[in-house]
């Protein structure tokens, strides 16, 4: 083999046909099918090919990187002489480069490489160049001068790219654009309605002290409102009464996290009460106001031509405005503590602190809500109907009353969704101290349902065995259902034999004997033994809706458990069965049972 064959054999692979080898850079893709076309178009006018560009990409401070660019002499006759330097800071470095290029037979045939590295000091973009100066001294061809561009840069260790460096501060200058034209476009339809007003302001005077007037009493309707919600904070203490016991520290939390929830499940009711009530006044009064952009001026009819309607954006912010009345402190709580996960096993443990800390949570989080909803009262509804003063004053003042109105009629309500939801979530915490606890994020990684962010009720301790002729041990704050059913035939409803709730008071159950249990939203164990005693099931369900179980049905050739056979399958039955089973006796024959519908009633030990 000649000389000229064994430097050629030892050249870099070829990426792809007709385009030449692709640069080899660590990390980095090869040239794109618009590269290695732009370096076959250049072939038709040159002899001296190579890449367009040398990309040594965006690395860490710390990294290097070395570049082998290939070089194609398309002439077909005679050998080039090459004179190569580097135009770059010191962070580019020419490592070789060829004196001398024999004939490349086509673009997948490079004749030798240049060869770079890349190892970056400072953080930055890189731009170098390769200049490349050939002559063909054994043919009949002019000197080719070559400048091939050098892109790169560096970023420190643990930033992100350059790329997305920029990236990120463009789709930040966009949002602060945005912003500044929403501000704008705020500030003059502002000015806008407030000249409207002043235009206006002899013929309206009157309109605006009626409105306003009935903005005090939509105001004064929502003070009521969230003193019933207060006053239903107050009963509970009552009803809760005084306990002895001690709440171990490391469950504090669980006091806390429980109060936030309970205003939650109130706030929500509440609001969505309130919603429901006033919509469809809302949309009555206002569906025929007439916003006709003859009778109003720019600023007016701006917000009517944006909104898409005349009368609906007005209904949307009375709506919404009323919602977040109700709603509005919702994300301030107070005292907040982070969610504590406990174990089972704990002492039964419900002492005054935790009964202090449970109440003081929801009073002072009830203040809060209300000082933010009086202003969203007083600030969104007013001033989403001033539009509707100019067109038809009427039905705004009307609107507002309806707003008083429909706070005032669901006052009843709220004191009593306040009062049950405050209680229904002392059970819980009761519950909760003597089985523990198993906090959101836990269950969430176990695959179990959650409510919210709340913790749940550790259920383990719950799902016992029923040795004939024993009763499962109680647990206080837990539903505890007893039933008896026939082991021959499971799809026979089972017989609720009564249920007991220790550790809670009996003004609590009766308080909240016409909610179902599957409302109330508390853990709950049915437990049963089959025949009179033959067999035993236990089926645990906690806040979330997750069932646990154990069923001690005897399986003569290959028959399904109890619970198996419940769900209807009779043999060669899984756990999955099991569990369906287990679900369908909660959800179709439990759950929806009250207190007083269940027979005997629910008893408790009233504790002192």
């Amino acid at each position: 083999m000649s000389e000229h064959e064994k430097e050629k054999a030892t050249q870099p692979p070829v990426s792809r046909a007709g385009a030449g080898p692709a640069p080899v850079i660590e990390g980095h893709k090869p040239p794109s099918a618009a590269a290695a076309d732009r370096i076959a178009a250049s072939a038709l006018t040159s002899a001296l090919v190579a890449t367009p560009a040398i990309e040594v990409g965006d690395l860490a401070l710390g990294k290097h990187v070395t570049v082998e660019v290939p070089l194609f002499n398309m002439d077909p006759g005679a050998d080039a002489v090459l004179s190569t330097y580097l135009v770059g800071p010191p962070s580019l470095r020419l490592l070789s480069a060829p004196q001398r290029l024999w004939r490349s037979q086509g673009l997948n045939d490079p004749s030798k490489v240049i060869r770079l590295e890349f190892r970056p000091t400072e953080v930055g973009r890189v731009r170098g160049k390769v200049s490349i100066d050939a002559a063909w001294p054994a043919g009949n061809r002019p000197n080719e001068h070559l400048e091939i561009p050098i892109v790169g840069g560096a970023h420190l260790p643990d930033d992100p790219t350059l790329d997305e460096q920029d990236a990120r501060k463009a789709a930040e200058q966009r949002r602060r654009e945005a912003e500044k034209k929403d501000e704008g476009d705020r500030a003059t339809t502002d000015k806008m309605i407030a000249q409207e007003l002043a235009e206006d302001r002899d013929y309206h005077s009157g309109h605006l002290i009626r409105l306003d007037g009935q903005r005090i009493r939509a105001q004064t309707s929502l003070e009521s409102l969230y003193k019933a919600r207060h006053d239903s904070i107050d009963a509970a203490a009552g009803y809760i009464g005084e306990f002895v016991r001690v709440l171990p520290p490391h469950q504090t939390s669980i006091a806390e996290d429980l109060a936030r929830f309970a205003l939650d499940l109130a706030t929500v009711t509440i609001a969505g009460g309130v919603a429901k009530r006033l919509e469809p006044a809302v949309r009555r009064l206002l569906g025929t106001t007439g916003m006709a952009a003859h009778t109003i001026h720019q600023g007016s009819r701006k917000i009517a031509e944006e909104a898409g309607s005349a009368a609906e954006p007005v209904v949307t912010a009375v709506a919404d405005g009323i919602k977040h009345g109700v709603k509005s402190g919702g994300k301030v709580v107070a005292g907040k503590v982070a969610p504590q996960e406990t174990g089972a096993g704990e002492p039964a443990a419900v002492g005054s602190d935790a009964k202090t800390d449970f109440l003081s949570a929801q009073r002072d989080r009830l203040l809060t809500d209300h000082d933010a909803g009086a202003d969203s009262v007083s600030i969104r509804i007013h001033d989403a109907l001033l539009p509707v003063l100019r067109s038809n004053p009427e039905a705004a003042i009307a609107t507002m009353g309806s707003v008083a109105d429909a706070l005032a009629a669901e006052k009843p309500i709220a004191k009593t969704g306040q009062l049950q939801a405050t209680l229904s979530q002392w059970l819980r915490l009761v519950a909760q101290t003597e089985l523990g606890s198993v906090g959101a994020s836990e269950a969430r990684g176990k695959g179990m349902a959650t409510r919210g962010e709340s913790p749940l009720a550790r259920m383990d301790g719950a799902n016992q065995a029923l040795p004939i002729g024993e009763e499962p041990r109680r647990h206080d704050g837990l539903v505890d259902v007893d039933f008896s059913a026939s082991s021959r035939d499971p799809q026979v409803p089972v017989k609720i034999n009564g249920a007991r709730v220790l550790g809670v008071r009996q003004r609590i159950v009766e308080e909240l004997r016409k909610l179902p249990l599957s409302a109330l939203g508390v853990p709950v164990r049915a437990s049963g033994h089959l025949d009179g005693g033959a067999a035993s099931v236990t089926v645990t369900r906690d806040e979330a809706g997750n069932v646990a179980f154990t069923d001690n049905t005897t399986v003569p050739w290959r028959q399904a458990t109890w619970l198996a056979r419940k769900a209807g399958v009779n043999q060669g039955a899984t756990d999955a069965d099991e569990r369906r089973g287990a679900r369908k006796l909660f959800d179709e024959e439990i759950m929806i049972k009250t207190f007083e519908t269940i027979p005997g009633g629910v008893k408790t030990d009233d504790a002192k």
